[in-house]
C-alpha cells in the first residue's frame, strides 16, 4: 500500500492543495454456527485509502473522491487523480474551509481483551448453554471487527484512532409439537460485557417464548403504550434529525434555538449526543467529538452538525455525534405497568415522521395487559401524535446502555390507537 507521504506528494504535484486523506485498517474475526455446529471461522483483513480532493472554481467548489484498495503504481494513482479533478469539476458547492487541526493525537482502546476469537467462543458458549430444548439458535454469527483509522488533511489534521465493536446476529427458533416460529436479533457492543450479553440471550429466548403463545389481536382500541430501549432510541433519533445543520441552512428545521418543545409535559425533555466510547474520539472529517447538550428541560438549546454546514452557519462544528443520552424518568416500570398497557417487544420498524407529527408501525408481537391477566399478542399496528408522545411520555427510573443509546429502559405514551 502507498505511503501516505507520498501520496500527500502526488496530490501536491497535481496542483491538489485542499485535500482529506482517509486510511482504515480493518482486523475482523468472524465465527459462523448452524444449529449449535461451528461451520465456518474467518479472519478479514483490509487496509483502505479514502482521498477526498478539492478544487475551486470562481466563488464554487468542486469535490471528488477515489479508493486505493491495493498496491498500485505511481502511473495508476496520477490517473486516478485526474480523473477526480474531471469530477470534482461537475461538482459546485459553497465554499467552505476543511477541519482545522493544532496537533497530532492519537488514541485506542485499553480495554484488556483476549484473543478476538477466544472472546467470539466464549460469547457463543453463553448463547448454547442457555438453549432449552424447544428453544434453539438455529443460526449464530458472531463478529470483532476492530478498525485502526487515521485522518490527515490539508489544513493539519493528523488523528488515528483504534477502535473495536462486537455484532451477534441470532435467529432463535422455537418448536412445538404443532409449528415452529423464529425472531431475528441483532446485538452491537461497543463494550464486551459478559453480563449484558447474558442479559441479551435470556431475553430473547424469553421473547421468542412469547412469540410462540402469541395470539393475534383484533381489537380497535386506545391504550397506553410501552416502548424500549431500541425504539427509544430510533424515535429521538428521527425526532432530533431535522435540528441538523444541513436542515436549518436549508430551512426545514422544526423548531429553532431557544424554542420550548413541550407544553405542560408530564416528563421534561433533556437529551445529549455524544461520541461512542473514549477511543472514538473523532469523526470521519477529523472533528474532535465532544458531548452536547441539544435539548435542556424542554427547550431546544443547540443544533448539531457538519464543518460544511457549520461553516455555512458560522457555527462550531459538532462532528458526527451519534450516541443519545437520555435523561431518566423517576417512575420504575412497575409503576408505569399499573393501568392497562400494550408493551412493543418486536416491529417491523418504528416509523417516525416528525414533519407530521406521526409515530407508529406495525408489530409482529407484544405483550398486553388488558387489567386484569397479561399475555402474548401479534398482528397488529399501532399509530399516534409525536408532538403528543413527547409532551405526554413517561420515563422509566430503570436505566439501559445498548448500542449508542444510554438512557431509560422504559418509555411509556398514553392514548395510542391500536388498529
Amino acid at each position: 500500500m502507498i505511503k501516505i507521504n507520498k501520496l500527500i506528494k502526488l496530490l501536491n504535484n497535481n496542483n491538489i492543495n485542499t485535500y482529506q486523506i482517509t486510511n482504515t485498517i480493518t482486523n475482523d474475526s468472524e465465527m459462523f454456527f448452524d444449529r449449535g455446529k461451528l461451520e465456518t471461522i474467518r479472519k478479514v483483513s483490509t487496509n483502505e485509502i479514502l482521498v477526498q480532493i478539492f478544487t475551486e472554481d470562481g466563488d464554487t467548489q468542486g469535490q471528488a473522491d477515489f479508493v486505493i484498495s491495493k498496491d498500485l503504481s505511481t502511473k495508476e494513482i496520477n490517473e486516478l487523480i485526474a480523473t477526480a479533478i474531471l469530477s470534482s469539476k461537475l461538482v459546485h458547492n459553497k465554499k467552505y474551509e476543511l477541519v482545522k487541526g493544532e496537533k497530532r493525537q492519537s488514541y485506542k482502546y485499553k480495554d484488556e481483551l483476549e484473543d478476538s476469537y477466544t472472546i467470539l467462543q466464549k460469547i457463543s458458549k453463553i448463547y448454547f448453554d442457555l438453549e432449552e430444548e424447544n428453544l434453539k439458535f438455529n443460526s449464530l454469527e458472531c463478529f470483532f471487527k476492530e478498525r485502526t483509522t487515521t485522518i490527515i488533511n490539508s489544513n493539519n489534521v493528523n488523528l488515528s484512532k483504534k477502535t473495536y465493536r462486537i455484532n451477534v446476529e441470532a435467529i432463535p427458533s422455537y418448536y412445538s409439537k404443532d409449528f415452529k416460529t423464529e425472531l431475528y436479533r441483532m446485538f452491537n457492543y461497543d463494550k464486551l460485557d459478559y453480563d449484558k450479553i447474558k442479559e441479551d440471550v435470556i431475553k430473547s429466548l424469553n421473547d421468542l417464548r412469547n412469540r410462540g403463545k402469541a395470539i393475534k389481536f383484533d381489537q380497535n382500541i386506545k391504550t397506553n403504550v410501552i416502548l424500549r430501549a431500541p425504539e427509544i432510541r430510533e424515535l429521538f433519533t428521527e425526532y432530533i434529525d431535522n435540528f441538523n445543520y444541513a436542515d436549518v441552512y436549508f430551512e426545514s428545521n422544526l423548531a429553532k434555538v431557544g424554542d420550548v418543545l413541550q407544553t405542560s409535559a408530564k416528563t421534561k425533555l433533556n437529551l445529549s449526543l455524544d461520541k461512542r466510547t473514549k477511543a472514538d474520539f473523532f469523526d470521519n472529517e477529523g472533528i474532535i467529538l465532544k458531548k452536547l447538550s441539544l435539548i435542556e428541560d424542554g427547550k431546544l438549546v443547540s443544533y448539531y452538525g457538519s464543518q460544511r454546514f457549520a461553516s455555512y452557519l458560522n457555527l462550531k462544528a459538532t462532528g458526527d455525534l451519534t450516541k443519545i443520552v437520555l435523561k431518566n424518568g423517576t417512575n420504575s416500570i412497575d409503576n408505569l405497568r399499573k393501568e392497562p398497557y400494550i408493551e412493543l417487544i418486536d416491529l417491523s420498524g418504528l416509523q417516525v415522521d416528525a414533519y407530521s407529527s406521526y409515530i407508529g408501525g406495525e408489530v409482529r408481537l407484544a405483550i398486553y395487559f388488558d387489567g386484569t391477566k397479561t399475555y402474548p399478542i401479534s398482528g397488529f399496528s399501532f399509530s399516534g401524535n409525536l408532538n403528543e408522545v413527547i409532551n405526554n411520555m413517561e420515563l422509566s427510573k430503570e436505566k439501559e446502555m445498548i448500542n449508542d443509546y444510554e438512557g431509560p429502559s422504559f418509555m411509556k405514551i398514553p392514548n395510542i390507537e391500536i388498529i
